[in-house]
């Protein structure tokens, strides 16, 4: 699960919001940089 909030909070996120998080969240496993060694630096 990918916390994220949108403001204002008064109102509700734009549907393009909601869809970019549900593609971060399908691919959480594979870019998740604990479950990966990489030396990026």
């Amino acid at each position: 699960m990918i916390n994220w909030i949108f403001y204002p909070k008064s109102k509700r996120p734009p549907l393009i919001a909601s869809k970019i998080v549900l593609v971060f969240e399908q691919a959480a496993t594979s870019i998740d940089s604990r479950s990966h060694d990489l030396n990026s630096n």
